[in-house]
């Protein structure tokens, strides 16, 4: 597994989201959080199927760090399942 690394214009362009800046997840790492994510949840899944031959729906997605996390890692197809409004 490789380690996720945002460049520094993807940080600044995920820092810009005002809904996410001013939620209670503004102040999150997220290369920490992304690397988080790889380890708790797509490394274990790739022990189980090859991921990039696999696609994830991430259901609940809220600021979807999984499913990117999961897009970096496998560079395969993902769908994000978003209910509600907003």
């Amino acid at each position: 597994m490789q380690t996720i690394k945002l460049t520094e214009p993807q940080e600044k362009s995920l820092a810009e989201i005002e809904y996410l800046r001013n939620s209670m997840y503004g102040n999150l790492d997220f290369n920490a959080t992304l690397d988080y994510m790889n380890r708790r949840y797509v490394e274990p899944i790739s022990k189980l199927v090859d991921i990039s031959e696999s696609s994830l729906a991430d259901c609940a997605a809220g600021f979807g760090f999984l499913l990117l996390s999961y897009l970096l890692e496998a560079l395969s197809e993902s769908a994000v399942i978003r209910s509600g409004s907003g």
